[in-house]
């Protein structure tokens, strides 16, 4: 299913990269992320709401039928034709992604930008555990309440950072992550019974780096190849936090929260 789904996932990213003009891609950025919390919250909420009144199988069965809804709306779409001396697209011309110019700090700085936020979210979900939070109410603030914050932030602060300019952009949400940083240790220092507030505000500040970059890598995608390009860009933005995980729970074992 996840499988499916992603590849359902880099096809319409594709073709959205191909119809957006450069003036728009803030925008189709926010679009993006306010559509995949929005999807977090139904999908997070609602559907655990459906199984327990009408079971899994009909659930799931819902949840097929609208995967497939997108599907219809291609017949709205007009798919830019493919410009003639265009390269040819083949796997070698694909990693030459790699090779351009200035290409080595961009992906450092998409591998790390949202890595000190994501580094807190498992230590807060496991401090809900020790104060003896249900696995009910940890999904209520994971799913419900941090979800929600993180599509609020996108809708407020995506056509605010739509005109600044891309570096400007990544500066500035950098600059608002490390009072957040600051804001979540305070908490869980000062106030430890009180971190579901801390989730709330980190992933808030989680959504609103998550526009700036995912403009960022709309703006490096070469026109003959936007799906690898941009699905390469997400996939290290996304992954490389993920494989943190693993250290955070050694550090937590060893030398505490």
């Amino acid at each position: 299913m996840v499988l499916t789904v992603s590849t359902q996932d880099v096809a319409v990213d594709a073709l959205s990269i191909s119809l957006l003009r450069p003036s728009e891609r803030s925008m189709g950025a926010t679009f993006q992320n306010f559509g995949a919390y929005a999807g977090a919250v139904v999908g997070g909420v609602g559907f655990l709401y459906l199984y327990c009144h009408i079971g899994w199988t009909v659930a799931v069965l819902i949840q097929a039928c609208i995967f497939a809804l997108p599907l219809f709306s291609l017949f709205l779409v007009d798919e830019p034709v493919r410009l003639r001396g265009l390269p040819r697209v083949t796997f070698k011309n694909a990693l030459k992604f790699f090779r351009q110019a200035r290409m080595g700090r961009w992906l450092a700085i998409l591998g790390t930008m949202r890595l000190p936020l994501i580094l807190t979210m498992l230590p807060m979900r496991l401090m809900m555990v020790d104060q003896g939070m249900s696995t009910e109410e940890i999904a209520v603030w994971f799913g419900l309440f941090a979800m929600s914050a993180g599509g609020g932030a996108t809708a407020l602060f995506g056509p605010l950072l739509r005109n600044l300019p891309r570096v400007g952009a990544i500066y500035l949400v950098g600059m608002i992550n490390i009072p957040v940083l600051v804001g979540v240790a305070f908490i869980a220092g000062a106030f430890p019974d009180q971190i579901r507030y801390a989730i709330i505000l980190t992933w808030a500040a989680i959504a609103t780096t998550d526009i700036v970059m995912f403009r960022g890598a709309m703006d490096k995608i070469r026109p003959e190849i936007p799906g690898f390009d941009f699905s390469v860009q997400i996939a290290i933005y996304m992954m490389l936090p993920a494989f943190s995980d693993p250290l955070v729970g050694y550090l937590i074992d060893t030398r505490g929260y």
